[in-house]
């Protein structure tokens, strides 16, 4: 792998890269034209991949405040990020692109650290004493790095963070150019620069460039014009607080397609975590308010959001999807079957789920 500036120039102390020269802005796919995502994408984080799976080709937001550090969470899935385009196949390594955007030089040494444990790989680093013209230029020449490797057959997978700089970078390009502001005093241009980037995700029969935009949002407004403008062009969001997974709020617009190289229990399994996730959630505020939890369903799902909690949401391990999918039912156990609305058919299948062995007892 390499380490280059946004004009593609080495930082690594070894020689200049030689070959094709490429302009920077490539081609944009026109979104109706696009083959249907396919695949699935492993994110390193267990929770994520069996609520919210990711297909190939797309481009999905992460959201964060700019407060806080999302650092460990991007460097979590550069590290662990694994793709499979069947059901049957094994879960092989992506070649990851990594454009860093406006990070503190702390940041950058710590991507740094971490390269060797990712594989193949190309860093495209932007840092916070950077000019800003460069951070508009950055995302475009990771772009096409990776749409290029796309081309020749490999599957890609590009992480921009933070998206944010971006937004910033243009605003201010366009106030020295003079240009008037749009809605919010935003860039009038945002979205039109901004799909230069986003709609360059593909698939096709050999090879696929995949997006992971990270973006800092103030408050999680999704209102916020920068971010309501890149949902708009995205395939989903996935919010983050303090560095953990928003869980029941993210969102992956195209995970049935995910499902197809997933595990067949996978769809129905994705219903029952949320659902159930959702119901433990609303006994514990009612814990919370000075409530007393009696009644042997309501403590059932407590004791399932402790057990998902302790072994899916919150773990550090490296899981891959199947065994992510096993430990939410065997978290699922602690619920009495009559609770889950799963086919029997697939409980019978996927012997992981164990039902309490006294239905609704506490």
């Amino acid at each position: 792998g390499r380490t280059l500036d946004p004009l593609g120039r080495p930082l690594d102390d070894r020689p200049e890269v030689v070959g094709e020269a490429l302009p920077i802005y490539g081609g944009i796919l026109n979104p109706t034209r696009r083959t249907l995502a396919e695949g699935l994408i492993q994110t390193g984080f267990p929770a994520l991949d069996a609520k919210e799976p990711i297909p190939q080709g797309i481009k999905i937001l992460w959201m964060k405040r700019p407060e806080e550090s999302l650092d460990y969470a991007v460097a979590r899935t550069l590290m662990r990020a694994r793709y499979r385009r069947r059901r049957e196949d094994p879960l092989k390594p992506l070649t990851v692109i990594f454009c860093a955007l406006g990070l503190t030089r702390d940041s950058i040494l710590y991507f740094q650290s971490i390269r060797h444990r990712i594989g193949r790989t190309v860093y495209v680093l932007h840092g916070a004493a950077d000019p800003a013209i460069s951070a508009l230029i950055a995302p475009q020449t990771a772009c096409q790095i990776g749409e290029r490797l796309a081309m020749e057959g490999e599957e890609v997978l590009l992480v921009i963070h933070d998206m944010r700089i971006f937004y910033n970078a243009l605003a201010e390009v366009r106030g020295i150019q003079g240009a008037p502001p749009g809605k919010d005093n935003s860039p009038v241009d945002f979205y039109s620069q901004a799909a230069r980037i986003y709609e360059r995700a593909f698939i096709k029969e050999t090879g696929s460039l995949t997006e992971i935009v990270v973006m800092s949002v103030p408050n999680l407004d999704h209102s916020e014009i920068g971010v309501n403008l890149t949902k708009y062009s995205t395939e989903g969001h996935i919010p983050w607080s303090n560095g953990s997974l928003d869980f029941l709020a993210a969102l992956s617009r195209l995970k049935g397609e995910a499902f197809h190289a997933s595990r067949s229990d996978h769809k129905a399994l994705q219903r029952a975590i949320t659902a159930a996730y959702s119901r433990a959630l609303e006994v514990r505020e009612q814990e919370s308010l000075g409530l007393k939890i009696t009644a042997s369903v309501d403590l059932a799902y407590l004791r399932f959001a402790a057990l998902f909690e302790a072994s899916v949401l919150n773990t550090d391990e490296y899981l891959e999807v199947d065994k992510a999918l096993d430990r939410c039912w065997h978290a699922l156990g602690e619920v009495p079957p009559e609770n889950l609305d799963i086919d029997a058919a697939i409980k019978r299948e996927f012997h992981h789920y164990r039902a309490p062995e006294t239905a609704g007892s506490p």
